[in-house]
């Protein structure tokens, strides 16, 4: 493998912000630690731009750390990888994804009895419809795939970075989220006490 074949990215919210799960990745890549680099932006940065800068190392991996705050920017960087490097398989999976949600190719038959001269309407129908099926199982079957195979290869990491936030005492921002969710469901007296002094509760 070249040098920075694998790229471990993010859009920070601002350069003073570190991405700490990009850097338990490369920690824990093995023998392909030096073989990939971390690459850190902005979401104020040019999406063209970024883009422009990861395709010049000629990574054969991109790896994207997507947060609450960079998902919308990040989306739009990957928009152009996929438009500019197009021998992409996840690429093209998430296409055929979005053509099987897109509902007036699927819905509409038209009128009339004939489709074109020779060409009867129905077996253009039923022919589409045929499309449709194997196409939903494809996107049900790549789905269930990714799914298993991330569980599996992520397993380890995962478990290595909670052993981690344990021994410092740590809580990362999902922890806040579901922790104060688990006690609220969890503590009675919690939630007597919150009704007691709370009233109203906006949520940003």
């Amino acid at each position: 493998m070249p040098a920075n074949e694998i790229l471990l990215c993010t859009l920070n919210a601002r350069y003073s912000h570190a991405a700490m799960g990009l850097r338990y990745l490369l920690a824990n890549l093995g023998e392909l630690q030096p073989r990939a680099a971390i690459r850190e932006f902005t979401i104020h940065d040019q999406p063209a731009r970024i883009a422009e800068r990861l395709l010049a190392e000629s990574p054969r991996i991109i790896a994207f750390g997507i947060y609450i705050w960079n998902l919308i920017e990040t989306r739009r960087v990957v928009g152009i990888l996929r438009q500019v490097a197009p021998d992409d398989h996840d690429g093209l999976e998430s296409q055929l994804t979005e053509i099987g949600r897109t509902r007036d190719i699927w819905t509409r038959a038209g009128q009339g009895k004939a489709f074109a001269p020779g060409l009867l309407r129905t077996e253009v129908v039923s022919e589409r419809d045929r499309v449709k099926s194997q196409l939903d199982a494809f996107n049900q079957r790549s789905g269930a795939d990714l799914a298993a195979c991330l569980q599996t290869e992520l397993a380890a990491v995962v478990a290595l970075y909670e052993r981690e936030k344990q021994q410092l005492g740590v809580l990362d921002f999902f922890d806040l989220l579901i922790r104060v969710g688990q006690l609220l469901s969890q503590s009675q007296a919690v939630r007597n006490d919150l009704q007691a002094h709370i009233t109203h509760l906006f949520v940003d």
